[in-house]
């Protein structure tokens, strides 16, 4: 006599499998679609294969969407990809790591990221974005730093003091408001100014020496980084040497240490001190001799 005692066992399997085939057919829920595209997206800024990279972008990146950043403003998949390319080629090494949940309503989205440098510097960050009914990011804003507290705040407000009074208006009053009795400015050895300076008169002797060789001025607007003692002060000069009005744009770091809402050191970076050595001591070409008749 036969038995069918298997034939429930086997009805509910295939009810879980056309289920399963059911489910497969539906759409994915916003917050699926979201941690997808995310995940997707974070993975090309770790990706140095330009084809994989595009891949996880136009899985994840809207056609037109727009990224920016406090060094960047761009827009479609393509752009994002060739920033990530120079990222990745200027910080090789570097990993990125999302360090919240996505938080979400709507739309809207945002999350909490950390950038390892292979030097042991870290970068902490937010990014606000914006997804489409397709899954897709259309948007998103990089912050740089941890929000910032009122010191911070106020660190920042003394430095654009000192950058306006210097760059742009030469007032040597609110200047000495800022600045330490006893601040340092230490420009690089190579420089035909450089060495140490100690207060706000051998600060002026050093720019008046700094003029003697070249003119500048500021390039577009300074980007500012500033926590508790530091603020990283970004900014492009273009300048004309004295001797020869040759022209050279350069990107320039000014590092500040404050202390009790006080400047108390200033150090500057150039993108290639030992260019703007050669620069700035380069002669003017002797005049072609005439050959005597």
């Amino acid at each position: 006599m036969k038995t069918y005692a298997h034939l429930p066992l086997m009805a509910a399997f295939a009810a879980a499998f056309i289920s399963n085939l059911c489910r497969a057919d539906e759409p994915q829920s916003p917050q699926t679609a979201l941690a997808k595209a995310i995940d997707l997206y974070s993975k090309a800024w770790l990706e140095p294969d330009p084809a994989l990279r595009a891949q996880h972008l136009e899985q994840a990146w809207a056609k037109d969407g727009q990224y920016k950043d406090p060094s960047v403003t761009l827009k479609g998949g393509e752009a994002l990809s060739l920033h990530i390319a120079e990222f990745l080629k200027k910080f090789s090494g570097a990993k990125f790591t999302r360090t919240s949940p996505i938080d979400s309503h709507g739309s809207s989205f945002r999350f909490t990221w950390l950038l390892n440098f292979p030097d042991g510097n870290a970068l902490q960050g937010l990014d606000i974005g914006e997804i489409d009914r397709d899954g897709k990011i259309t948007a998103i804003t990089g912050f740089f730093g941890p929000l910032p507290d009122q010191i911070t705040q106020t660190n920042q407000a003394i430095v654009a003091t000192y950058m306006d009074a210097l760059f742009r208006k030469f007032d040597l009053e609110r200047l000495d408001q800022v600045l330490a009795k006893n601040v340092t400015y230490t420009q690089a050895p190579g420089l035909p100014y450089g060495g140490t300076y100690t207060g706000l008169s051998e600060m002026m002797k050093m720019f008046g020496s700094a003029q003697s060789h070249f003119s500048m001025e500021i390039v577009g607007e300074p980007k500012f980084y500033a926590d508790q003692q530091t603020v990283i002060v970004l900014f492009t000069i273009k300048c004309w040497t004295k001797k020869t009005s040759r022209q050279l744009s350069m990107y320039i770091s000014e590092c500040f240490e404050l202390k009790d809402g006080k400047i108390i050191a200033i150090t500057p970076s150039y993108f290639d001190t030992k260019t703007f050595v050669e620069f700035l001591n380069e002669e003017k070409p002797e005049p072609a001799s005439t050959p005597m008749s």
